[in-house]
């Protein structure tokens, strides 16, 4: 949601194209929250808010919600599932990465424990780790 409004973003040197839709949905529903965010701002709130006013305030709170789930739902629909490919893509490294770290701290703590490991299992967990950590550097 939080991407800039322009049609292709890089990523690690990958250019992934956003569609206008997407660049348009998620830029309503960033334009959504921050409009919250400002609303509910301290002195803000502490200027605006009071026993009196109480009530409109919370109708106008109400009213920002609830522009702000009409458009998240709109965009968990459509937009989401082509965002979320970008996401899953741009941190398919990294990922690798973590979970090639997971594996050699799990070999690790077999060799702590005093279980028998293979050389060879030692090393290839340790190789794997090192080509990941390089994609990611």
């Amino acid at each position: 949601m939080f991407f800039p409004k322009v049609e292709s973003i890089n990523i690690d040197g990958t250019l992934y194209e956003v569609s206008n839709s997407a660049m348009v949905d998620t830029w309503n529903c960033k334009e959504c929250l921050v409009e919250i965010y400002e609303y509910l701002e301290p002195n803000r709130v502490s200027n605006e808010c009071d026993y009196e006013t109480y009530t409109s305030w919370k109708k106008e709170l109400m009213k920002l919600l609830k522009e702000w789930d009409k458009f998240y739902t709109k965009h968990a629909k459509s937009i989401y599932p082509e965002m979320n490919k970008i996401h899953q893509e741009a941190m398919k490294p990294l990922m690798e990465l973590i979970s090639a770290n997971l594996n050699y701290h799990y070999l690790e703590q077999m060799i702590k424990d005093r279980k028998e490991v293979p050389e060879f299992r030692k090393l290839a967990l340790e190789t794997q780790f090192c080509k990941h950590l390089t994609i990611v550097c």
